[in-house]
């Protein structure tokens, strides 16, 4: 069992497509949680596959008190300061922020010393520390569609129009769920707290989905792009002009069931990889 434990690691290591060795990236900021958690998320699987700490420079073009929206709870780096903190092993990464950056090229570019990796999807996996994992609450299902977004999203990422949402949302309240919507408003404590005790996610292709993928909660996007499957490849895709979801939600328990299925098999291999023990309990601590 050991040598089997230890051939896993080395074969890993030896394929491993990302830059292996390179412990320093840089980052284009953008107002967008999920664009900083990506490059995070590949930040910590990189000092893990290395053995050694990487480093983040996240360019901000801008300063470090802006905000986005004059409605904002917080800057995106207080976000990205909160989250790096409850990460499992924050040592491992130490992120660097460039204010005001004129770095023209990386803003085109958007990162240095990054290969994306289409087959590799576990090079954009990373947990957060255990202690997070809070006890799923059994009916709780936590939304977020792009409504009351400041810009419009890209058009791909907008297969659900306002009046769907709101339809999905009255049907899951009738079928006695507890919905909880959240949004780009929403204070990141609040959103990572809901989103931990979860039971399912449905949202569209973004804003809080890399939270999501870091608590490994069964997770239903509503799209059928392909960056679903390069951010989020253990959520289940519902494109809903074909499947009719406004008029299917009554499926709500079979379609977690399949969510909870794909996640599982993400979870076993994070954990295959990083803990040598694709058994490990949800939210474990040593």
């Amino acid at each position: 069992m050991e040598k089997e434990i230890i051939n896993y690691w080395l074969k890993t290591v030896k394929d491993w497509s990302d830059n292996y060795g390179k412990d320093y990236i840089e980052w284009k900021g953008t107002p967008g949680m999920g664009d900083a958690m990506y490059g995070i998320n590949i930040a910590f699987m990189r000092a893990f596959i290395n053995q050694k700490p990487t480093t983040i420079n996240i360019h901000w073009y801008h300063s470090e008190d802006y905000l986005y929206h004059y409605e904002d709870p917080e800057t995106i780096v207080e976000r990205v300061n909160f989250i790096h903190s409850r990460y499992m092993w924050p040592e491992m990464v130490n992120i660097e922020h460039t204010f005001n950056s004129t770095d023209t090229a990386l803003y085109s570019q958007r990162y240095r010393n990054v290969i994306r990796c289409r087959d590799n999807k576990l090079a954009r996996y990373w947990i957060f520390d255990p202690k997070y994992f809070l006890k799923t609450i059994p009916n709780k299902i936590v939304v977020w569609r792009a409504s009351f977004n400041a810009d419009p999203p890209r058009w791909f990422k907008m297969p659900v129009n306002d009046n769907e949402w709101t339809e999905i949302i009255e049907k899951l309240r009738f079928l006695n769920f507890q919905v909880v919507e959240i949004d780009y408003r929403t204070p990141i404590r609040e959103a990572f707290y809901h989103i931990s005790s979860a039971k399912f996610c449905l949202s569209y292709e973004g804003m809080w989905h890399y939270i999501a993928k870091n608590f490994f909660v069964p997770h239903m996007v509503l799209g059928d792009d392909d960056i679903t499957k390069w951010h989020t490849p253990a959520s289940i895709m519902k494109n809903p002009k074909d499947h009719h979801f406004t008029s299917s939600i009554h499926k709500i328990l079979s379609f977690i069931s399949h969510a909870e299925s794909k996640q599982l098999k993400y979870f076993k291999a994070y954990n295959k990889l990083v803990f040598n023990d694709e058994n490990r309990p949800r939210g474990y601590r040593d």
